[in-house]
């Protein structure tokens, strides 16, 4: 059981360090003037939550910003950017009791706010967005429950699930919800979510699904040692 989890572990780092590989490599390519100001923002997005270097998401947050201002109706870019805003409050380093203070204390809470304006926006704008639904449940499902409300987020993976087994019933989005790599990621949040709530059946079956059907090996092998875990403790 030690040695699987090992292995299952060393299968999630490799991925991410491939993923950093691309997200810098994305990055030199489009920080430019004459680049694409969402494309290296999701890039900075991806350095910045992998290595947790708060000036990597501030690259992140400025890009992105740019690319609302220029492109106002695209639901992703607002999406990211509150995920942005949250993972600053992730990493601030003012924690604990020091954050009820005035000044410096209250810049984590503040982008706490911001964060949810910008993924409330994103879906305002177009609700039968998949990816700008992920993006709020994921960043949401992270945040303090003061903050937010727990049942949004259920709501949110409850609706992604129903396109996701039926991508005809969001025909404007229907490729994206037929894509390998939306789908792996959609099912690794939604198993993650089943199980942080205790659901360990639901879970279990949610990893097993996709230790069978995921298109990144990685997570394949992950999902294949998170059901045999949640099996055993059944």
């Amino acid at each position: 059981m030690t040695a699987q989890k090992v292995s299952a572990e060393d299968a999630i780092q490799r991925w991410n360090q491939r993923r950093l590989r691309e997200a810098t490599y994305l990055w030199r390519e489009e920080n430019s003037p004459e680049g694409d100001a969402f494309t290296a923002g999701l890039a900075a997005y991806r350095i910045g939550s992998l290595t947790h270097d708060p000036l990597w998401v501030t690259s992140a947050k400025d890009k992105l910003l740019e690319s609302t201002e220029t492109l106002p109706q695209f639901a992703q870019a607002r999406a990211w950017l509150g995920s942005a805003y949250a993972l600053i409050a992730r990493d601030y380093p003012i924690q604990g009791n020091w954050q009820v203070f005035p000044g410096v204390g209250f810049a984590r809470i503040y982008n706490v706010l911001q964060a949810k304006k910008y993924l409330d926006e994103a879906v305002v704008i177009d609700e039968f967005d998949p990816v700008s639904r992920l993006v709020r449940a994921s960043t949401l499902s992270a945040m303090p429950s003061i903050f937010v409300s727990k049942e949004s987020v259920g709501t949110d993976l409850q609706t992604l699930l129903s396109w996701v087994e039926d991508p005809s019933s969001n025909p404007q989005h229907k490729q994206v919800l037929q894509s390998e790599a939306f789908r792996d990621e959609f099912y690794l949040a939604y198993a993650q979510r089943l199980e942080a709530r205790g659901e360990k059946t639901a879970a279990k079956n949610a990893w097993d699904m996709l230790s069978r059907s995921a298109g990144i090996k990685e997570i394949k092998e992950f999902a294949r040692w998170k059901t045999i875990s949640l099996t055993q403790l059944q």
